[in-house]
């Protein structure tokens, strides 16, 4: 990562992605990453971990559990435990403090975040059938449709109706974190992950307006 960090850097090129488990947010920042995909709390993206009072810890948990996780095999038990457990700790360890001294130090290094609240909203709204029902499926194809079932999704499919909700809190947060970095100064960039589940082309990027303004934005 640093290394291809340094190599843009010397060719004037501009870098973007996602975090890598390795590399905490402020030090993506650091070495230049330009914008971040994603905030989230769940397998990958982890701005919203390092706004924990425990975020060395978690970090290092989710590079022992998590890394190993595909979407195909079954969860170990120990992965199976995690996934309950890791939501939970975010939000009981979350830290306005940290939080305040990771967008200042993002801002200041004019790092740009595409949240990407489509689809983070659509992964907790799988069996919400309000949310499901969407006149919009009707412009998609019969196998996307079937693609975006919650019981076709190999990791909503495991969820509990506990973990449900429990996911429905941390998407709470995630509004919040988005609404506090833009106050903080942080750039954002509307972005909506098409094709994941119920994130319809062309019409998501309207939907991510409307839920950045949700989030606190003018």
């Amino acid at each position: 990562f640093f290394a291809l960090a340094d190599e843009s850097k010397k060719l004037g090129i501009p870098f973007a992605g996602h975090i890598p488990w390795s590399v905490s947010t402020i030090e993506a920042s650091d070495a230049g990453q330009k914008c971040f995909e994603h905030l989230g709390a769940a397998v990958s993206p982890r701005i919203v971990w390092d706004c924990s009072s425990m975020k060395d810890k978690l970090r290092k948990e989710g590079e022992d559990v998590f890394d190993g996780i595909s979407i195909q095999a079954p969860l170990t038990p120990a992965q199976r435990e995690a996934l309950r457990s890791f939501p939970r700790k975010i939000l009981e360890t979350y830290d306005a403090r940290e939080a305040d001294a990771l967008f200042a130090r993002l801002a200041r290094n004019n790092t740009w975040l595409c949240p990407t609240i489509t689809v983070l909203r659509s992964m907790r709204s799988l069996y919400d059938e309000n949310f499901t029902r969407d006149p919009r499926l009707k412009y998609m194809r019969r196998n996307i449709k079937e693609n975006w079932a919650a019981k076709n999704n190999p990791f909503i499919c495991r969820w509990t109706k506990e973990y449900q909700a429990l996911e429905k809190r941390v998407y709470q947060k995630e509004m919040e974190v988005t609404g506090a970095m833009r106050r903080a100064g942080v750039e954002i960039l509307a972005g909506s992950d098409e094709p994941n589940p119920f994130c319809f082309p062309g019409f998501s990027l309207h939907d991510e307006l409307g839920l950045l303004v949700q989030s606190g934005l003018t």
